[in-house]
């Protein structure tokens, strides 16, 4: 069987169009991520453009569809070679590629145009190749860190593949000489090894975007450990705030209940009134700690995310809120609630601390309380809505920053810990949580949470 070679260069064509196509889409996602990507698509580019020139020997001039051409394919190995260096931080000077390549723009060009002769062409061609492609190939195997090696490997094999197919095609040009000076009707033997670099172009192609997607992989697993050993520390500065720091705080409140208690009756008003702030102040502290505590606790001590029953999950809120709901006179409604993905411990949480907020910044009237959702895409919005004193939107932002507060201490006790852990409880569950309120005008709260089956990461 004979194969053609014009038909070969068509697939050659096609085979690295197809590539760049798929190089384009990787260079446009990790093109500010990874340097060296877009040295890649040159190549890929450069190579289609030539095989394309070559295709269209006989149409258009010998300059454009033979030298021009084939210094495209090959100056497209030293830019790809340049790609590949700048990824794997290896760079170096390639001066003498340059050199190469001007020396065989003369030799093509002298057996093109003043003793045209395609064999010696073609071997200047076949030569070139194995000097270029040998060098990413060493690149990859061993100039790479060797932390890397697993990651490049396969890219190495690629281009050893390109090295040895050129070494054979040396060798068979020289037992097989082409005969004649018409490319397209060269012998079998070397329209095998063009054959054989359609191949190695798609696993080429193929192996660069594997090497892309496993550096992602080590990044994100590299992420994830890091995120673990901070998990850690904050649980350890977790135990030290719960036990060495608030040790300090109770025995400063303990002394000064002591001194109250044994004192009373010799100090005066002004001494009272100083032992009575210094307790109170050490309480605070205790209660900000121990809030500190509860917004770190969020992430460090979240539960897995499951499918959570938001009905089941209000009543319990609710449960919790009995005693304030009969103290306010507040009325709580809530239309049918959905199941999402969620921490179910948190969620009850999150409920609690909207109703409660509303609940606690009420105006004289009993307050009103309406719980709803809706479905929009991929999530649930859910809106907690009041007829409480309301925001002003300047104070949008700062309600959700902990410990801000907007009233004082004597207006609505607190110490602004509330929306803040709302906020924290909600990004964990990939979602937002934002208010709509004017003064005077009741507040609604709006957070959202992934519908059942749209997969977060906990």
């Amino acid at each position: 069987m004979t194969l053609d070679i014009r038909t070969l260069m068509v697939l050659y064509a096609l085979v690295n169009a197809a590539t760049a196509a798929a190089i384009g889409i990787v260079w446009y996602q990790s093109r500010k991520q990874y340097a060296g990507i877009t040295f890649w698509l040159v190549d890929i580019i450069l190579q289609t453009a030539g095989a394309t020139l070559i295709l269209l020997r006989g149409r258009v001039p010998d300059f454009f569809s033979i030298t021009l051409s084939n210094t495209m394919i090959l100056a497209g190995i030293i830019i790809i070679y340049m790609g590949l260096e700048r990824f794997v931080g290896r760079k170096s000077s390639q001066i003498h590629n340059y050199v190469l390549l001007a020396i065989f723009i003369t030799i093509h060009s002298y057996y093109t145009y003043v003793q045209p002769n395609l064999q010696i062409r073609t071997i200047t061609i076949a030569a070139m190749t194995l000097i270029l492609t040998a060098q990413p190939f060493w690149l990859m195997l061993r100039r790479v860190d060797p932390a890397m090696r697993p990651m490049t490997f396969l890219v190495s094999t690629i281009f050893g593949g390109y090295v040895v197919v050129s070494a054979l095609r040396l060798i068979l040009l020289i037992v097989f000489p082409l005969q004649g000076n018409d490319f397209f009707k060269t012998a079998t033997p070397d329209a095998l090894t063009i054959l054989t670099y359609i191949i190695l172009t798609a696993g080429l192609g193929f192996s660069l975007i594997l090497m892309v997607n496993r550096r992602l992989l080590g990044e994100i697993k590299t992420d994830a450990e890091e995120l673990q050993r901070s998990n850690a520390e904050l649980e350890r500065f977790a135990y030290v705030a719960s036990h060495d720091l608030q040790e300090p705080l109770r025995m400063v409140a303990s002394y000064t209940q002591l001194l109250e208690k044994r004192y009373k009756d010799k100090l005066d008003a002004d001494a009272m009134e100083f032992i009575n702030n210094a307790a109170d102040g050490a309480t605070r502290m205790q209660i900000m700690i121990e809030s500190l505590l509860q917004l770190s606790r969020i992430t460090t001590r979240g539960r897995p995310f499951q499918v959570t029953d938001c009905e089941k999950v209000f009543q319990k809120a609710m449960a919790n809120l009995q005693l304030a709901v009969s103290d306010s006179g507040a009325k709580v409604t809530h239309d049918p609630l959905p199941e999402v993905m969620a921490d179910d411990v948190q969620l009850i949480q999150l409920f609690q601390n909207l109703v409660a907020n509303a609940i606690k910044f009420r105006r004289e009237e009993p307050p009103k309380v309406h719980v709803s959702a809706r479905q929009d895409g991929n999530e649930w919005v859910f809106a907690v809505k009041d007829n409480g004193i309301g925001i002003a939107p300047k104070d949008y932002d700062r309600i959700f920053v902990i410990f801000q507060r907007l009233h004082s201490q004597g207006e609505y006790p607190g110490i602004g810990i509330g929306l803040a852990l709302c906020k924290k409880i909600v990004e964990r569950h990939g979602g937002r949580i934002w208010i709509e309120s004017q003064p005077g005008q009741g507040s609604t709260f709006y957070f959202t949470i992934k519908a059942t089956g749209m997969r977060q990461q906990a």
